[in-house]
């Protein structure tokens, strides 16, 4: 099966964001406590824009979360953007999924 999932904030009367990705729902085949176990696959593979993020705000497992994400989508786009046509397409995307250090 194939859900979104669409973490969002609203500030009512004001504004609103939200960050929506297509995944798909899999089944591990295991069990705890008798139900099963699923797992979400993130299909969408456009880059989280980084001017959106206050880095202070990400504690280590969410900078990583977002590190990974962005290291899954250049090992997939990256083979299928050759020659010299895409040059720019490989630079913005460099950029736009570079990795975010830590802060602290």
């Amino acid at each position: 099966m194939i859900v979104s999932n669409e973490p969002g904030y609203y500030q009512l009367g004001s504004h609103g964001i939200r960050i929506e990705n297509l995944v798909i729902v899999t089944d591990t085949g295991e069990k705890e406590g008798g139900k099963k176990i699923f797992e979400l696959e993130t299909i969408t593979k456009v880059p989280i824009d980084q001017r959106m993020i206050d880095n202070s705000l990400l504690d280590d497992q969410e900078r990583q979360w977002l590190n990974d994400y962005h290291q899954d989508i250049r090992d997939e786009l990256m083979p299928r953007l050759k020659g010299d046509e895409n040059e720019k397409v490989r630079s913005w995307l460099i950029r736009a999924t570079k990795e975010i250090e830590s802060d602290r």
